[in-house]
């Protein structure tokens, strides 16, 4: 992995997992190292690959290849039933919607803010729900008030769940927010709750309803959800863990669900990066390359980043949440992905790009299993 595509990265995606109260709390987020499950079972020249580069995930991980051959799957002290909070991976499936709202005649890509929400007032009414998609609405990253950031940091250090805003809120956040003018590339978790809330108003459902009925049921994911106040418990989920080794409380993220609060399997999500791969979904749409960002040898289509490395367009998504991190990267002129997910709130992108990129083209050939 180059040195220049690790700076890209961070400057992608720094404004979208940095928050002034993380790094306030950072005396306990420091990594720590630890290798990953002894308990393997799945593709062993996944496993091979992919263990000496989890070296900060301290509980189960799930990985797996797609290729037009078929899905090798490997698994750390996992099994193909458990659930991961995927985090900002949502996003890709809130773009998802956006393009399936398009295709239904409900938005188009200029629909502004203002036209399905109109308590929104002010500059944020005119923002276009493209730009929303896209990282370039001007909002920040989260448009918290003074009082409420105390609340996050309050929250984070006694990890807690502080995604405690309600619609009502968001909209408060939205208004009071300061909009950069003209607006540039700026990643925005209030971006995509905003444009959640905006295809269901479209729509006239609530959000969770649009992405199991829009999503979920076309990419045959069973087993996933956005987490709420009334998800029962379920032995498929439990506690993550920071990379120093805490126990963190799940992330219920309410009106902010569209920017990061599915919960979902390995193989649920290989589902859905087959079905983007094969065009069954609208999502696929929205992997498409548009716009710039600020780094030249990156662009962003409606969620979806595209970076040229090593010659190759790889189009990706990660996600972090206080004890978890996924991520999925995409060949798309292979017609190849992989997926990782981690209950330690490790970030696994670059494992998962480093894995795309050395796949021989005969992978599907030359796998075995664990015992």
């Amino acid at each position: 992995m180059s040195k220049q595509y690790v700076r890209s990265r961070t400057r992608l995606l720094a404004a979208g997992t940095v928050f002034m109260s993380l790094i306030a709390a950072g005396i306990y987020l420091q990594p720590g190292f630890s290798k990953p499950s002894p308990r393997l079972a799945g593709d062993a020249t996944v496993v091979s690959f992919l263990t000496p580069l989890l070296s900060g995930a301290r509980g189960s991980v799930a990985a797996a290849v797609i290729t037009p051959k078929g899905v090798q799957y490997a698994l750390w002290d996992s099994d193909f039933t458990k659930q991961y909070e995927i985090a900002s991976l949502t996003k890709t499936m809130t773009g998802s919607l956006l393009i399936e709202a398009q295709r239904r005649g409900e938005v188009t890509p200029q629909t502004r803010v203002g036209e399905l929400i109109p308590e929104i007032a002010g500059p944020a009414s005119d923002i276009t729900l493209a730009q929303l998609a896209s990282h370039r609405s001007g909002l920040p990253p989260l448009a918290t008030s003074l009082l409420q950031k105390i609340q996050v940091l309050k929250t984070i250090i006694l990890r807690d769940n502080f995604w405690s805003f309600r619609e009502k809120t968001l909209i408060e956040m939205v208004n009071k927010a300061s909009l950069e003018r003209p607006a540039g590339f700026d990643y925005s978790n209030t971006g995509y709750a905003l444009l959640g809330l905006a295809l269901a108003r479209a729509a006239h459902q609530p959000f969770t309803q649009l992405l199991q009925t829009r999503l979920f049921a076309q990419a045959h994911m069973t087993d996933s959800l956005v987490a709420g106040d009334s998800t029962p418990a379920s032995p498929a989920f439990s506690q993550g863990s920071t990379a120093s080794g805490f126990s963190e409380a799940p992330w219920i993220m309410h009106a902010f669900a569209p920017a990061g609060g599915v919960r979902s399997t390995i193989v649920d999500m290989a589902n859905y990066a087959q079905s983007l791969l094969s065009g069954e979904l609208a999502g696929s749409d929205a992997m498409t390359p548009q716009f710039p960002t600020d780094d030249p040898d990156s662009r962003v289509g409606y969620g979806w980043f595209t970076t040229r490395i090593k010659g190759r367009d790889i189009t990706w998504h990660d996600g972090e949440s206080s004890g978890f991190a996924a991520a999925i990267a995409f060949d798309r002129q292979r017609q190849s992905a992989v997926v990782i997910l981690s209950d330690t709130a490790w970030p696994v992108i670059v494992p998962a790009i480093r894995l795309l990129l050395t796949q021989p083209d005969n992978a599907a050939e030359v796998h075995h299993e664990l015992d």
